[in-house]
């Protein structure tokens, strides 16, 4: 035969008496919802005493639970910058709208700049003067090209 250790002892004790003492606990319980649900037929001829109450009632629909809610507010944009064109002038397209968005290099607006718009026109027109003047006439361009290289070339020396 072999002898358990003091402490072993101790142990298994209480382990055993933690078990009980639930066991038990569990029955108990188990014995109050049965003598709850259990009544006697005398205690359900209560009646009520004094005048009775008046409750409203309607009939059970089902129905949706959405409602639908006008709210003002203000939309606020994650990131605002201000853009300013290179030249002045008047906005004579508006391709994007306000709050729209933009890819880097996307044209946004065409502008209308009466003043560059002349000063193109008459360069465009002093180009035709000097080709109109010239003895050549364009039609020996690679040697006329050559020869200014020559002249400058010859002025700085």
């Amino acid at each position: 035969m072999t002898q358990i250790p003091s402490r072993s002892r101790v142990g298994l004790v209480e382990s055993m008496s933690r078990r009980l003492s639930t066991v038990l606990s569990m029955v108990g319980l188990a014995l109050l919802s049965l003598s709850s649900s259990c009544s006697n037929s005398a205690d359900k001829s209560v009646q009520a005493s004094g005048p009775g109450l008046t409750v409203g009632v309607t009939k059970v629909v089902k129905k949706s639970l959405g409602r639908d809610i006008t709210l003002s507010s203000e939309l606020v944009p994650f990131q605002e910058i201000d853009v300013y064109a290179k030249e002045s002038g008047y906005v004579k397209k508006l391709l994007v709208d306000y709050g729209t968005h933009v890819k880097a290099g996307q044209v946004m607006a065409v502008l209308e700049i009466p003043e560059l718009e002349a000063q193109l026109e008459q360069d465009q027109a002093e180009i035709k003067n000097a080709v109109t003047r010239s003895p050549v006439h364009n039609t020996n361009l690679p040697g006329i090209r050559h020869s200014t290289k020559l002249c400058i070339c010859s002025t700085r020396g």
